[in-house]
């Protein structure tokens, strides 16, 4: 099978594929308006869900051949649709560009700046849902300082950037000093869920320069693992990523954190990897004598690798088989998570073969509630 054939087909299910992951149970849509405009239901982090129990929706421009996003957007309440919850802009290739601005859901300014080719550039505002001003920070060529912060007892911890941070995340929260904008001395990162608050990074800076670093697989000094910025702080970078909500309609154990397994770069960079492993196989193969189905079975690991990989309907163990050897050389991806701690996740992808072509559409399974 040719390349190009392979490519034709991949462009054309490159967006089913992102809802290739929802399980059979689930009715997931994205309904199209116009031209070449989508409406996408979002849950409160930002999460494709079943329209029904959306709490957000986004109208963007999407375009399928590149799999982004461009021109202007913005996400409404769906309870109301006259609230704009963030709204921004894209370059032609997907790019945040330009002013961007988000709203919790009781109309109050949540975060405002400017990007420029997807990253931060200048000043940015974050503030509480209560209105109090939460962080500022300032962004040039990519380097980010930390400018004033304050708690959520309204105390100032930075001032100038002068003073003690903090950036509590979903799993990990990082600490130390700031001095001229940035960390300085010794910066820890501990478990949010450890009670035990033992540090599993600790780096040491001077004058603003990373300098060394341990981990739980040993010490490094390539470069920082700190991260100054929590990415709930900007949640519609989930929409960008097209992540997949874990649960129907939220339907998990109230209390409990699950975070399905993802890649860093989003789905259509995830298929788009697979493609490229699959095509330095399958191109030395003639499939024009095909017409079959296979399934391919595997778990995501602890550590985000592919493992425990089988298969069926394989009408030829030497095709599937080879199927395989590519896929386990896939990037590691990042492993889901219950409660900040690592858990296994199975993973399918189908396969459809067709007069000399191949299709192929994947999905992350639900974790079962019995494992939570």
């Amino acid at each position: 099978m040719r390349t190009t054939l392979l490519t034709a087909i991949f462009v054309a299910l490159l967006f089913s594929n992102c809802l290739a992951q929802v399980p059979s149970d689930r009715r997931i849509t994205m309904s199209n308006y116009g031209a070449d405009s989508l409406h996408i239901p979002l849950n409160d982090e930002y999460a494709i869900i079943e329209d029904s129990c959306a709490r957000i929706v986004r109208h963007v421009r999407f375009n399928r051949e590149k799999a982004v996003f461009y021109g202007n957007f913005a996400d409404h309440s769906k309870s109301d649709p006259a609230l704009i919850l963030s709204q921004g802009s894209y370059t032609k290739d997907g790019l945040k560009t330009g002013l961007f601005t988000i709203y919790y859901t009781n109309g109050k300014l949540r975060a405002q700046g400017n990007y420029t080719e997807n990253e931060f550039d200048g000043t940015w505002n974050l503030y509480y849902e209560t209105g109090a001003p939460k962080l500022t920070f300032k962004a040039v060529d990519g380097e980010i300082s930390i400018i004033n912060a304050w708690d959520a007892d309204g105390t100032q911890t930075v001032k100038e950037g002068i003073g003690k941070y903090t950036n509590k995340g979903a799993f990990i929260t990082w600490s130390g000093q700031i001095l001229n904008g940035k960390p300085e001395g010794t910066w820890t990162a501990v478990n949010t869920t450890d009670r035990s608050k033992k540090a599993i990074n600790i780096e040491r800076f001077k004058d603003g320069e990373f300098k060394r670093g341990t981990s739980p697989i040993g010490p490094y000094t390539n470069a920082p693992r700190v991260s100054l910025l929590n990415s709930n702080d900007f949640p519609y970078i989930n929409a960008e990523r097209m992540v997949i909500s874990s649960y129907k309609c939220e339907a998990k154990p109230k209390g409990v954190k699950v975070v399905g397994a993802q890649f860093r770069n989003g789905i259509p960079a995830y298929s788009e990897e697979i493609k490229l492993k699959l095509s330095g196989y399958l191109s030395t193969i003639d499939l024009k004598s095909y017409e079959n189905e296979l399934t391919i079975n595997a778990e995501v690991a602890e550590d985000g690798r592919l493992i425990n990989f089988t298969y069926s309907n394989a009408f030829n163990e030497r095709i599937a088989s080879g199927i395989v050897r590519s896929l386990r050389s896939l990037p590691a991806l990042e492993p889901a998570l219950v409660n900040g701690e690592p858990v296994r996740q199975k993973f399918e992808i189908k396969f459809k073969f067709h007069a000399g072509i191949y299709q192929f559409n994947y999905r992350f399974l639900p974790i079962p509630l019995k494992n939570i």
